[in-house]
């Protein structure tokens, strides 16, 4: 320190260019937060057409077990939660499976999880129809993608109408379908499930003295309606 105080303006420019050369560097080498690292863990999360039910996505999860234990020497254990989204899911639905396998540990396979999960990725859903199967890396990672929102990246697309919106939202999941460092895309348009989104002016309800509990019970009878009781008139 007592030698840089004379040349502080040399130093403070040499610390500056060696951060700007960091930066640019960054293009040429990569770089990630936390690397993906082989965890011996692989996360399946299995969603069948809606109106399955229980024993009929069983049926599949069955058939996605087998081919596991067929291509995957290397299983250790697994298991599989029928009906739960995934691993801090809550809600339950009868079209919706999560699992995990235990790989046995490093040292005693040729293969690493990521080399496993591409034969998966490429063999279940070509012998098992009528599923949707999204196939990541478990272990730390798995907890990783929850606190920073999934893995990968999300693309929004806006327009006018929703026919405008699902064929552009379409060109570019087969824009994204071309780069081989993309493992699988999903779109999260559904026309056979109602949603309904609202934007609530909190400043105006509070005015008005209405809660935010209050306005989504109150939009939900207004899209959904509601079963009051039934009306019985004499004997009838």
């Amino acid at each position: 320190l007592p030698d840089a105080l004379p040349i502080w303006t040399f130093v403070f420019l040499l610390a500056l260019v060696v951060l700007v050369i960091s930066i640019f560097a960054f293009d040429f080498l990569g770089f990630a937060f936390i690397p993906p690292t082989d965890m011996s863990e692989i996360q399946l999360e299995i969603e069948t057409p809606p109106g399955y039910t229980l024993d009929m996505t069983k049926e599949k999860v069955d058939a996605v077990e087998q081919i596991v234990r067929e291509l995957v020497p290397e299983v250790d254990t697994t298991i599989f939660y029928i009906g739960q989204k995934g691993a801090l899911t809550l809600s339950k639905s009868s079209s919706h499976a999560f699992g995990r396998i235990r790989l046995v540990e490093t040292k005693h396979r040729d293969r690493s999880s990521f080399d496993i999960m591409d034969v998966l990725r490429a063999e279940i859903p070509a012998r098992v129809p009528d599923i949707d199967i999204t196939i990541v890396n478990g272990g730390l990672d798995s907890y990783l993608a929850i606190a920073t929102g999934g893995q990968g990246f999300v693309i929004e697309v806006f327009g006018n109408t929703m026919e405008d919106v699902v064929v552009a939202a379409r060109t570019v999941q087969n824009i994204m379908r071309q780069d081989p460092n993309i493992s699988k895309t999903e779109l999260n348009i559904s026309f056979n499930k109602q949603e309904l989104v609202s934007d609530l002016a909190l400043d105006y309800m509070g005015t008005l003295g209405v809660t935010p509990y209050e306005a989504a019970v109150s939009s939900r009878i207004l899209f959904n309606g509601i079963t009051t009781g039934t009306y019985r008139e004499g004997d009838n």
